[in-house]
């Protein structure tokens, strides 16, 4: 790559012609122990999730709360709020897999 000569040192323009090679190097592959430490903690952040469904949806049901108002929510946190709640630590769940493979996967690359 040819890099336009900058005013100064000669050296100066070698140095930059470096900088920029260096700036523009993709780097491939993983950390693989910082990998794993992801995949564990998503998958941490998963169950968490799921802990904390079963906890909410106890307390709701132990709470003494009647009237159209308690009906509505107790409703919505049954349909749509547990739902999302087990979309979103599925997705965890699934993306802690995948780093834990791609550690994996890094580590036999390395080899």
């Amino acid at each position: 790559m040819d890099l336009p000569e900058q005013p100064g040192a000669a050296g100066d323009a070698e140095d930059d012609r470096i900088r920029v090679w260096s700036d523009r190097m993709a780097i491939r592959g993983a950390d693989i122990a910082q990998l794993k430490t992801l995949g564990t903690k998503l998958q941490a952040g998963s169950s968490e999730i799921d802990k904390q469904k079963s906890l909410l949806t106890k307390v709701l049901g132990g709470t003494d709360w009647k009237g159209p108002d308690a009906d509505k929510f107790r409703s919505e946190w049954n349909g749509q709020h547990t739902a999302s709640l087990a979309k979103v630590s599925q997705a965890l769940q699934e993306a802690g897999k995948q780093a834990s493979r791609n550690a994996s996967e890094q580590e036999s690359t390395s080899r």
